[in-house]
């Protein structure tokens, strides 16, 4: 026989709730139930608030994912969060005033990289707390219950963009504008926890939030509105937990990664902290990459009609270098394309050679970070892409030679 044979399987049955409930008693104990933390929300009348919800019920659920790392690059899974949390707390002094460490739960985690914000299960009150590279800012414990109608009040709300807080519980969505008045952010309401998925610059200047409440079920009028303002409160600990050096601003690559860091479109975590690395030179459109221990970032700037934007971004927290030498990614500007990557701190000293043989070109290092310019028509997959067969040498004092391809994988 050649065809495919697919076995005759019953129809698929749903388990009845008594089943289901009879089975849950006797795995987790006839006293258990699921956390509303958890639960599904209140449906809503309008679209939008019903895309919102499904949006974020993906993100409001416990962590139990592998990082994925970037193109070339490994990462390296830090403890969790909740153990630097608590740390802060004793450093703080601060133990009395907050749960029990052993009741601590996450509820909901945002960021891969620094910043990462978790909001935290207790056995009182919801904790908020945001780790990055060098520090830690935990929420206060003793912040007033907004109540059933309360309006928002943003507990954590930090320089890196983290924001966060806890709403009346009668609201099951809610939208805020930012302090420019830029287009309203969606957010998630679970249980009266709200969080921001990505960093929000400015954070600490929220003017005024709407709140969507549910519908009453069958009925078909559209759910409340209502303008509130957004109360911002301090941190109950703020502790810089991993002390960094700052970095040198002194050089070119220097100056640029200052002026990038303070003029980016997204909030820089740890700021002073980087110090530059390779970068590609440009009077226009330029990138440089950026160390702050063992983390790697990359700060870029686009000109349009004469007007500069910038934008950083952490690639890891922390680079794992399985490899002598990684290809990060190729970067396209006005005077062609270039390849960034990093290589082990072992070496000193990098040529790389044309595909099929011809003179190797030294290519600078700068922090364990290179950029190296490629003619735009060399890549297999078009412009911009990393051609093959690129032929990388590596020497160092206390390393034997390296020779291989500069691979994307």
């Amino acid at each position: 026989m050649t065809e495919d044979w697919t076995p005759p399987l019953p129809p698929r049955r749903e388990l009845p709730d008594a089943v289901r409930a009879r089975l849950r008693a006797r795995v987790l104990g006839p006293d258990h139930r699921a956390p509303s933390w958890l639960g599904s929300g209140t449906p809503l009348a309008v679209a939008a608030a019903v895309a919102l919800l499904v949006a974020c019920a993906a993100v409001l659920m416990p962590i139990g994912r592998t990082v994925q790392p970037g193109a070339g690059v490994s990462l390296r899974q830090e403890e969790s969060p909740l153990d630097r949390c608590w740390a802060a707390v004793v450093a703080a002094g601060r133990t009395a005033d907050y749960p029990p460490r052993a009741s601590w739960r996450i509820g909901a985690r945002f960021g891969e990289v620094a910043p990462i914000v978790v909001a935290i299960r207790t056995s009182g009150r919801p904790v908020l707390c945001e780790t990055t590279l060098t520090a830690v800012t935990v929420s206060d414990p003793t912040a007033p219950d907004p109540g059933g109608d309360g309006a928002p009040l943003a507990l954590l709300a930090t320089s890196a963009g983290s924001l966060g807080g806890v709403v009346g519980s009668r609201w099951a969505a809610m939208t805020v504008r930012t302090a420019d008045q830029a287009p309203v952010r969606p957010f998630a309401v679970v249980d009266g926890v709200w969080l921001v998925p990505t960093p929000v610059a400015r954070a600490r200047e929220l003017p005024s939030a709407q709140l969507i409440g549910p519908r009453r079920e069958a009925s078909t009028t559209p759910p409340v509105t209502q303008d509130e303002p957004v109360s911002v409160l301090g941190p109950g600990v703020a502790v810089v937990d991993r002390p960094a050096a700052t970095g040198q601003r002194t050089s070119p690559e220097g100056r640029f990664l200052g002026t990038c860091i303070a003029q980016s479109t997204r909030p820089v975590p740890d700021p002073l902290s980087w110090t530059a690395g390779a970068m590609t030179p440009s009077t226009g459109d330029t990138l440089v990459l950026a160390r702050s221990g063992t983390a790697l970032a990359e700060c870029a700037a686009r000109e349009r009609d004469g007007r500069s934007t910038y934008e950083f971004r952490v690639v890891s927290p922390s680079v794992v270098h399985d490899r002598p030498v990684r290809y990060l990614r190729t970067y396209r500007c006005r005077e062609g394309t270039w390849v960034v990557g990093v290589v082990r701190g072992v070496y000193a000293t990098m040529t790389v050679g044309p595909p099929g043989g011809g003179t190797a070109t030294e290519v600078p290092l700068s922090g364990g970070t290179f950029a190296l310019r490629i003619s735009d028509e060399t890549g297999d997959g078009g412009p911009g892409t990393l051609p093959r067969g690129l032929r990388v040498r590596l020497l160092g004092a206390l390393e034997g030679p390296y020779e291989g391809e500069l691979a994307a994988s």
